[in-house]
């Protein structure tokens, strides 16, 4: 279930089954909430012209980064705190 809440919006799986692991439950928020900014992020700089619109890729690159240290950190048994994220997560 740790792996799944990094995957994009299979992130909804752990959210919605796993009712008894707190731990679970906020790495599916974490992951979610990644996927979603993410392509938030990316689809507002797609929009503006194109000298400014190739930055969508290194955005998706760092959506992939963080949601592969995020996997490995969550079967070690640490939480990564992203700033951004986490917060808006802990919210949720």
């Amino acid at each position: 279930m740790l792996v799944l809440s990094y995957l994009g919006l299979l992130a909804l799986v752990p959210l919605l089954t796993v009712s008894d692991s707190e731990y679970v439950r906020w790495h599916a928020k974490n992951g979610l909430v990644l996927t979603v900014g993410g392509s938030i992020a990316a689809s507002i700089v797609s929009y503006f012209p194109r000298f400014i619109s190739w930055m969508q890729w290194p955005i998706w690159l760092a959506v992939l980064v963080l949601a592969i240290a995020s996997i490995f950190r969550s079967l070690e048994g640490v939480r990564l705190r992203i700033p951004l994220v986490s917060d808006v997560a802990d919210k949720l």
